[in-house]
């Protein structure tokens, strides 16, 4: 979820866990997009790095356009 304020990522696998990562763009510098491996390659999944906040997010679909979109509504064109 990416509001003008924050980035919510939630994640829940079945019944027996989910977790919350929440991270406020007033609190992270940037955000960087990495891809390691072949398969994150082919497929076009990766790890979205927050610097400031010290959050990652990993097995994101599309990284770097992900990373574009939230570099934009940080006002970081």
């Amino acid at each position: 979820i990416l509001t003008d304020q924050r980035l919510i990522h939630l994640k829940i696998r079945l019944l027996f866990h989910d977790t919350m990562v929440e991270v406020a763009f007033d609190r992270m510098k940037t955000v960087e997009a990495s891809k390691e491996g072949l398969i994150q390659n082919i497929l076009n999944y990766g790890t979205l790095h927050f610097e400031g906040a010290k959050a990652c997010i990993s097995l994101v679909p599309h990284p770097n356009s992900v990373a574009r979109d939230i570099e934009q509504s940080m006002g970081h064109n």
